[in-house]
């Protein structure tokens, strides 16, 4: 059964969308779906993710940014 979380951190200045990123993390329930609107919170959560080992995945549009965040298998 596939599970997933969301975090909506639309809004937030950083490093809080990075806070609560990692916050949602640690429950390890994936995929980890992050909502942002600054393309600094997106490079942070990115590089938290990848320096981690964890795919990631990326839309924008132009109200926001959505990233997807796996376990690496």
């Amino acid at each position: 059964m596939l599970q997933n979380k969301t975090v909506d951190a639309r809004g937030y200045s950083c490093p809080e969308p990075l806070l609560l990123t990692k916050k949602a993390l640690e429950e390890e329930v994936f995929p980890l779906v992050v909502m942002v609107n600054s393309q600094g919170a997106k490079e942070n959560i990115l590089r938290y993710a990848h320096k981690n080992t964890m795919k990631t995945a990326v839309e924008e549009t132009e109200n926001h940014i959505t990233i997807t965040i796996n376990q690496e298998e």
